[in-house]
């Protein structure tokens, strides 16, 4: 119970007790019976101020009232004593655990008020008057109910909506971060595994004038990784735009992405079959990170190995194919990763699209991604 219901029913009761007292001392009807008049208007207000926290206690105890005040020469019930009885009724019926057992009550308060004004040979109206008022307060105090349980699934519904939000939030932003895991990997571990094949190389070749041009390609990879991982991490922070001078990688410099490759070592061709159409930036993103991933495992894999980039755009889909040769000699064993076929599966799930990976008869390996591009994509 709230507050402001919690001191109501008192309230109320200690009012009506007063103006039922002011009512014996004003009214010369009660001018012999005043003693007795004071004692059942305090009754009903004790009744009223009951009623608040048990509704069918006070409902049985203002039900003998008024037969009561009969057997103690009272001659009539006082406006204060009805207005009590009818407050009565409908705290019954908004705030009583049993409904049935309060609409019993109130039907039994209704019988003997009827049955003793009857017997008093009172006009018929007076036991009419009252089941009508009667019915008036009860269907007052069951629209409480009725909008009190309302309210209660309104608050119930409300927190659960809250707690879904939450919830999916919470989702929301684990999701964010596995997609900002995804970019770190790719970008650093490309750079990364390039900028790791071209020291080798350079050091191999140290004193000569292409280990000094290697050195300054590592140098720039290493400065665009910076950039990129600056770029990427800054998602995490509130507020943060992306750098305009870093902009996102896209299959338009696939052609800087071959150079750096076949700069550490394995040389790579690029084609594109049919007409470039625009298409979605985050699956454009999700086509270079492919290629991207798919050419560091050849550097990884297959050092030496010569590979393809097709690009094949259709009516309806966009086709990625990365095809390596087998390496010319066999290298170490690679430690890297583990996570690239699931990233690339990763996204291009995230579109619909299929992914194909595996062997080459005869030797090398394949990795053909499909993208939808005839529907709406997300």
């Amino acid at each position: 119970m709230r507050g402001a219901d919690r001191w109501a029913a008192p309230a109320l009761g200690l009012l009506l007790g007063l103006a039922g007292c002011y009512e014996a001392y004003a009214d010369d009807l009660w001018r012999d019976q005043r003693t007795a008049a004071v004692g059942a208007a305090v009754a009903y207000g004790l009744a009223v101020a009951l009623a608040g926290y048990r509704p069918l206690p006070a409902l049985v105890l203002i039900t003998v009232l008024y037969p009561g005040s009969k057997l103690v020469g009272l001659t009539d019930l006082g406006g204060a004593g009805l207005v009590a009885m009818l407050a009565v009724v409908g705290w019954a019926a908004a705030r009583a655990t049993s409904v049935r057992w309060a609409a019993g009550l109130t039907a039994a308060l209704v019988a003997a008020f009827g049955m003793t004004t009857v017997s008093e040979g009172a006009p018929a109206w007076d036991p009419v008057f009252f089941a009508l008022a009667a019915g008036a307060a009860w269907g007052a105090g069951s629209l409480v109910r009725r909008e009190t349980a309302r309210s209660a699934e309104l608050a119930a519904l409300a927190a659960q909506l809250a707690e879904e939000r939450e919830l999916r939030t919470r989702q929301a932003v684990a999701a964010e971060r596995t997609r900002i895991a995804r970019e770190l990997h790719d970008a650093v571990a490309h750079s990364v595994s390039v900028m790791v094949l071209q020291v080798g190389v350079a050091r191999r070749l140290y004193g000569r004038p292409e280990a000094e041009q290697l050195l300054d390609e590592v140098e720039r990879l290493g400065r665009e990784s910076v950039t990129e991982l600056h770029r990427t991490v800054g998602i995490l922070r509130d507020g943060d735009e992306p750098d305009e001078h870093a902009p996102q990688p896209s299959l338009r410099t696939l052609d800087t992405l071959a150079e750096q490759i076949t700069t550490a070592g394995s040389p790579v061709r690029t084609h594109v079959d049919g007409e470039p159409v625009p298409l979605p930036p985050g699956l454009e993103l999700s086509a270079y990170r492919i290629v991207q991933e798919a050419l560091t495992n050849v550097l990884r894999h297959a050092p030496g190995a010569s590979a393809e980039v097709r690009l094949t755009y259709t009516r309806d889909a966009l086709t990625v194919q990365i095809t390596n040769d087998a390496p010319p000699a066999a290298g170490p064993a690679s430690t890297g990763g583990g996570h690239g076929h699931l990233g690339m599966r990763e996204r291009v799930t995230l579109y619909d699209g299929e992914l194909r990976i595996g062997p080459r008869p005869g030797g090398g390996y394949r990795v053909t991604a499909t993208f939808p591009i005839g529907r709406r994509q997300p």
